[in-house]
């Protein structure tokens, strides 16, 4: 019988009385264990003591919230094999990429942490005769967290760290576990609950809801739309937001550079993600499954050759286990190349030159993370400074960004602030 698992509100473990149950991707028959989904009432009740915690959160010394979030970096790095098994359960991924998450985690909140003790603030000139004035930054209060599930203890991070660090509280932390907080020293900050308040939604509408309400909202849609680099495409079985999906490349190598891609695919191994031998571990769950079939489908609708296809293989366990797909001979007007697919699916756009290439690129009206592979300076120099991205890449894979540098991107792909880094600027090119 599996267990069940309530929501920690405050210093109260509460349990709404409906309950979803945690299908572990490895096997679809294994039930991790059973989560109180918080009711509306439970949200108001998280932000009532989210905000309760706030008043004595924000006059902690800057020393004190250092400390804390030191503190908690280091229980995440002294658990991080147990941690890092546990999202490997929950999520699929491999136990090197899970173990790798949680030392990230750990990583981001050492940034914030020494951001905590680099507080500044601004002393200006009044035109006025002998009037002095003093520029200070405060807390904005508690601060809603949506995670998503493929780093679901990573991306989170990115949010919960600089809120803490700089006096707010956080309406929801059950990524990072609030015992484990509690337990060092933060006392109720933040709680913990499974659901938050509000609406989010791909239109202006909610964006107006928030500003009725005063809200301040950073968001970003996990969408990529292009990249060179065919390393990006297959890791974590493409469940990242900068994962390869779209391969351009010039016409004077695509046979080449396709032979050389499948060779490789086919030698991947698809398994249990606890298994070391394995390199391509099951999808995250069955509507995600499903998805990446769909699209699968609709390419080869479409006219997509299919050099490589993924079916679900015979296994001992019941897991959602799928090899990786290569399309060729694919136009930018398929809907597989104008969607986000989330999944074991890439793409081969054949272009003439350059200029082609850059702009098919751009042509999407999203742009996160894109990515050059050339000997040519020229080429690498004009990419960086013209694609419309906020992430750019040249001769590096498009997935992976250092943890001290602003994370977003352009188009209909951002709203508000950076995350992660958290700087101001607009892009982060590499």
């Amino acid at each position: 019988m599996s267990k069940s698992f309530g929501n920690l509100i405050g210093d109260e473990w509460c349990h709404s009385g409906q309950l979803i149950k945690n299908v572990s991707p490895l096997d679809a028959d294994g039930v991790i264990g059973e989560y109180a989904i918080g009711s509306d009432d439970d949200v108001g009740r998280e932000v009532a003591a989210a905000r309760s915690a706030q008043v004595s959160w924000k006059r902690t010394t800057l020393q004190a919230r250092a400390d804390i979030l030191f503190k908690v970096a280091k229980e995440l790095s002294d658990r991080n094999d147990e941690l890092g098994e546990l999202l490997t359960r929950e999520e699929g991924k491999t136990r090197a990429e899970g173990i790798g998450e949680v030392g990230r985690v750990a990583n981001v909140l050492r940034v914030f942490a020494g951001e905590v003790l680099r507080l500044t603030g601004e002393n200006l000139t009044s035109v006025r005769p002998n009037v002095s004035m003093e520029i200070g930054r405060e807390p904005v209060g508690v601060v809603g967290v949506i995670r998503p599930w493929n780093f679901p203890i990573a991306i989170p991070s990115w949010k919960i760290g600089p809120a803490l660090a700089f006096g707010n509280t956080v309406g929801r932390l059950q990524a990072l576990r609030s015992r484990t907080i509690k337990r060092l020293g933060a006392g109720r900050y933040p709680p913990s609950g499974r659901h938050t308040g509000g609406r989010i939604q791909p239109s202006d509408g909610w964006r107006g809801d928030c500003a009725r309400n005063y809200s301040v909202v950073s968001t970003r849609i996990s969408r990529s739309r292009w990249l060179v680099r065919s390393t990006g495409s297959y890791f974590q079985t493409g469940q990242r937001c900068t994962a390869s999906s779209r391969l351009i490349v010039v016409e004077q190598i695509p046979d080449r550079f396709v032979d050389a891609l499948a060779n490789r695919l086919e030698k991947l191994v698809v398994g249990h993600a606890l298994d070391p031998s394995t390199q391509i571990e099951p999808v995250v769950n069955r509507q995600q499954f499903d998805q990446d079939m769909h699209y699968i489908d609709m390419g080869e609708r479409e006219g997509a050759r299919g050099r490589l296809i993924g079916r679900r293989p015979d296994r001992k366990t019941s897991g959602f286990y799928l090899p990786p797909t290569l399309f060729t001979e694919t136009s930018n007007a398929m809907r597989i190349n104008r969607y986000e697919i989330f999944g074991l699916v890439a793409s081969v756009i054949r272009v003439k030159n350059y200029d082609e290439a850059l702009s098919v690129a751009n042509d999407t009206e999203f742009g996160l993370s894109a990515g050059i592979i050339t000997n040519s300076r020229k080429h690498a120099r004009h990419f960086h400074a013209n694609s419309e991205s906020g992430l750019v890449m040249v001769n590096l894979p498009t997935a992976g960004l250092d943890y001290h540098v602003p994370f977003g991107g352009k188009k209909a792909l951002s709203y508000g602030k950076r995350v992660q880094g958290g700087m101001p600027q607009n892009s982060t090119r590499s």
